[in-house]
């Protein structure tokens, strides 16, 4: 069997999807109307419409420090309410400014003591601070003052789980788990915690349903893809490899193409005794990622192990040529090994 290191690395989560986007016409608009609100503050003087406005354009652009100027000046005009308090934190919790942001909850609070939402920050900003006993407390005040509210009984839940009280996580969302529409949020906590708690099945099921009603949401196919991956090392270390390859492969059917499913997918029909599969897998990664180093590194021993030499060196030479170009000390040592005997 392959060690828990190596298992480890093939089987590594997988990074969040990143979807790239043009913002220039963004940000050129955004200037313009920043420009038209310093104008009318100018002209007009300033009000609380414009001086919240611009704090929100300068937020938008990244300037934190402008930002928390404009939303400062307009707390003290009237119409401020606890929303623009819970957004100015945000300025400083964002800009790494927790000191900062716990002074402007405090103050904010004092203002609107029943503000679930500035509570609700405060938490955020505890545990950013890594205080989740305080955290936890903020919650409980928050749900208290809107029960009805899932966003806070989630939060409050979410926090217990990682103080490692599942029983009361459980509990607390239970109830939004039986609602004619179930709280997201609280169906992905759910199954997280049934997954760690030895219920790895019961916990991917859940989130396979929330998959099929939504194929598009990214934050649950990711949830679903962690836990299919974890749940194949789980059973590959466990030496149960054919239940592993078949977990591997619902991960490639919700991703596919990526490869490092299909690395893994290689590397255990290898281990099944069935190469011809493992070398396929390695072809659909090149035809998908002609530069995919570990692929030619993989590809190439199966190769040679199967007795392909003459398409081993072909591959491995292919696979130091990209190394050399990416300047990957590791692989280029790894292929310049593998490539000895032919030398």
């Amino acid at each position: 069997m392959p060690t828990p290191t190596l298992l480890k690395h093939i089987f590594g989560l997988l990074a969040a999807v990143s979807l790239a986007a043009c913002f220039s016409a963004q940000e050129s608009s955004s200037k313009e109307l920043i420009s038209d609100k310093l104008a009318a503050l100018q002209e007009s003087g300033p009000s609380y419409e414009i001086l919240s406005d611009l704090a929100r354009l300068y937020r938008d652009e990244g300037d934190m420090m402008n930002a928390a100027k404009y939303f400062h000046l307009a707390s003290s005009h009237e119409g401020a309410g606890a929303g623009l308090w819970v957004e100015l934190a945000r300025v400083y919790m964002t800009a790494g400014k927790l000191e900062g942001a716990n002074a402007v909850l405090k103050k904010g609070m004092e203002l609107f003591p029943d503000a679930a939402e500035l509570l609700y920050v405060q938490a955020s900003a505890y545990v950013l601070q890594g205080k989740t006993p305080s955290a936890i407390y903020s919650m409980q005040k928050a749900s208290k003052l809107e029960p009805e509210n899932p966003k806070y009984s989630y939060k409050l839940a979410e926090l217990l789980f990682l103080r490692g009280n599942e029983e009361r996580a459980m509990a607390i969302l239970d109830p939004m788990l039986e609602m004619d529409e179930p709280y997201k949020d609280a169906v992905l906590l759910h199954s997280q915690i049934l997954f760690v708690s030895d219920s790895q099945r019961q916990g991917i099921r859940q989130v396979e349903k929330l998959f099929k009603k939504d194929e598009d949401d990214l934050r649950v196919k990711e949830a679903l893809v962690a836990m299919l991956l974890e749940n194949a090392m789980i059973e590959a270390e466990a030496g149960r490899v054919s239940r592993a390859v078949k977990t591997l492969e619902d991960a490639n059917e919700v991703v596919p193409g990526e490869p490092d499913i299909l690395l893994g997918l290689a590397l255990l029909e290898h281990e099944q005794g069935e190469p011809t599969k493992a070398i396929d897998y390695c072809m659909e990664i090149l035809e998908r990622h002609p530069k995919d180093l570990k692929a030619y590194d993989f590809l190439g021993r199966l190769q040679r192990v199967e007795g392909m030499a003459d398409k081993a060196e072909a591959t491995f030479r292919k696979g130091l040529e990209l190394a050399r170009e990416a300047g990957s000390k590791e692989f280029i040592e790894s292929f310049n090994k593998s490539l000895s005997p032919f030398d």
